[in-house]
């Protein structure tokens, strides 16, 4: 998937710094740039944190599942099953945000 196509409401994998791949609702795509950088604010899964990301840090969620759920530590576990109900529509991000 190339970066132009992340669109607000999608589930992507999202990488800060010193963390791992993280589940992540994308919330909105910025079409400004920071120093040429297109930039996208995301929302983690099974986590109260957000950030804004340069859209290199994005990967498909679909495309990459395989790769960065292969050696998951539990908290990574929950968020991939939350993530995954979203897709599948059993859930919704603000229902989870409730718990």
């Amino acid at each position: 998937m190339t970066q132009d196509l992340f669109q607000q409401g999608e589930i992507v994998w999202a990488k800060v710094s010193g963390h791992p791949w993280w589940p992540a609702l994308v919330v909105e795509v910025d079409s400004n740039t920071k120093q040429g950088i297109r930039q996208a604010a995301v929302n983690f899964i099974g986590e109260n944190s957000h950030a804004s990301l340069p859209l290199s840090k994005l990967a498909s969620y679909k495309d990459h599942y395989y790769k960065h759920t292969l050696f998951a530590r539990i908290g990574l576990s929950y968020s991939i099953m939350v993530a995954n109900k979203i897709l599948m529509k059993k859930a919704t991000f603000e229902r989870i945000l409730v718990y």
